[in-house]
């Protein structure tokens, strides 16, 4: 009994006390109580002007007006140092990747590859800061002083990256370039070719030969033609007024004509002696059984004939060069390999002409008269040199399939374009390359989707793709035989 009688006016002097507290509520509300506390001056009158509609709110419900403001404590608590964005900020500048370039001069590009134009140079110990990079992760948009200004290679023989290339947001590459210019096609050696431009326009058939050559000016096409026995000639087709006629004929075989550089004349294959079709020889033993002559490497079908040892041998024709005027069809023959096959001319040393040979690759001085060797291995076939003269690509017989290589003219070094991967447990083949008018792109043949397709790659084998729309593939039944046959021909477009 006697604590409920102290325990009574306990609690009827906190409800006066909260009374009077509510009264005071209503003259001031508890958020403007704790502004007034960082604000000594007038802390009860200083905030009602800015927040008038907080009386009606207080005098509804006295006890809950002075809750919904409490959020506000916050900024005002909280210490005023804690925005560090300011901090963040700085620290993600600090770190943004740079790259440092490690060889004499790197070149930087508009675009991830060497398609796209140069437009700048990064000396040695150069540093960038790394912007972008390619979805292939090759290729790395630089900037100076947070300008970009470009695509550098991101290869590790070219650039010291730091620190690590993370977080750093991938770049679509901007359209590449057109080359330009037109080609002439031969979907098969020997059967119908066709002109069409690069970006695949304009396709049409013009005539049908052996390997098709453009001109330098595109305004011709030099291609040969066989008649019944191989006899046959060199031909020109005018590509305005779509005429032929006939430059040289009495030629047995002819193949592979390539223009001069100035395209005032010709250089073409022949067959010239040798043996055309299968023989068979005997050779007569001794008295003691021994043979005069080991038979050839390639001799087959082996059997004795009483005292004679008998086997067969395959053709073996010999070719020549020839070197033809285009005004009048004068010609020439040149100093020549046993086997002389597939000439091209160097177009920045017209003095040259390279051709295949059954031991490498060689070299004929049309000043001197003599030819040497351009390369020793037997497995080089076709070449075809560059616009600038600098490099010479081949199709290179690669133990049991084809692959496009370049040589370069100055030093002999070889780049394989084209690293063969398994289809099917068997390797893909490419082959018949032929450079764009600017150098910067290599047209070819190709059966790596299982049929051989045109297809075209960056002259450091890089980006390989199909030539065509599907649509415009599909008209062609493209075949490689591996003879040394020419199926494109990419020039500039004839004005």
């Amino acid at each position: 009994m006697i604590h409920n009688k102290i325990v009574i006016p306990i609690i009827i002097f906190t409800t006066l006390l909260t009374g009077c507290a509510v009264q005071t509520g209503n003259s001031a509300v508890t958020p403007t109580i704790v502004a007034a506390a960082e604000s000594i001056s007038t802390p009860t009158r200083t905030p009602l002007p800015p927040t008038p509609t907080a009386i009606p709110a207080a005098t509804a419900t006295p006890t809950d007006t002075p809750l919904p403001p409490l959020p506000t404590r916050a900024p005002i608590v909280l210490p005023t140092e804690t925005p560090t964005p300011t901090a963040t900020a700085i620290s993600a500048e600090s770190e943004t990747p740079r790259a440092t370039v490690l060889t004499t001069a790197l070149n930087v590009r508009t675009g991830p590859g060497i398609v796209y134009p140069a437009i700048d140079t990064l000396a040695q110990g150069e540093s960038v800061e790394i912007t972008g990079i390619n979805f292939t992760g090759e290729w790395y948009r630089v900037a100076r002083d947070g300008k970009n200004i470009g695509w550098i290679s991101a290869s590790p023989t070219y650039v010291e990256t730091a620190p690590a290339v993370v977080d750093v947001p991938q770049i679509a590459a901007p359209p590449v370039p057109t080359v330009g210019g037109m080609l002439v096609i031969q979907p098969e050696s020997g059967g119908d070719f066709y002109l069409i431009n690069a970006d695949g326009s304009g396709l049409r058939r013009l005539s049908g030969g052996i390997d098709p050559a453009l001109s330098p000016d595109g305004k011709t096409i030099a291609f040969t033609r066989w008649g019944h026995g191989k006899l046959g000639g060199v031909w020109l087709y005018d590509i305005a007024t779509g005429t032929e006629r006939q430059l040289l004929g009495e030629m047995v075989a002819p193949k592979s004509p390539a223009w001069s550089p100035d395209g005032s004349a010709l250089v073409v294959s022949f067959q010239h002696g040798g043996r055309d079709t299968v023989e068979t020889k005997c050779l007569t033993l001794r008295p003691d059984g021994s043979l005069p002559e080991l038979p050839p490497a390639n001799a087959y079908d082996f059997e004795f004939k009483g005292f004679q040892f008998c086997f067969k041998l395959p053709p073996d024709p010999h070719r020549q060069l020839r070197k033809i005027d285009v005004p009048d069809g004068a010609f020439e023959d040149l100093p020549s390999h046993t086997y002389s096959f597939a000439p091209t001319w160097d177009t920045a040393n017209p003095w040259r002409v390279i051709f295949g040979s059954s031991t490498g690759l060689q070299q004929l001085d049309l000043n001197r008269g003599v030819f040497f060797p351009f390369s020793d291995d037997l497995h080089d076939h076709a070449p075809v040199i560059s616009p600038d003269g600098s490099a010479v690509a081949i199709s290179y017989r690669q133990d049991n399939h084809w692959e496009v290589y370049t040589i370069d003219t100055a030093d002999g070094t070889r780049h394989r374009l084209t690293p063969s991967q398994p289809l099917l447990g068997e390797p893909f083949n490419s082959a018949a390359p032929a450079w764009s008018p600017d150098g910067r792109q290599i047209a070819f043949v190709t059966d790596r989707r299982g049929k051989w397709e045109f297809w075209v790659m960056n002259a450091d084998g890089s980006n390989p793709r199909p030539l065509f729309s599907a649509d415009v593939a599909a008209r062609f039944n493209v075949q490689y035989h591996g003879v040394d046959e020419r199926l494109i021909s990419w020039g500039a477009t004839g004005e």
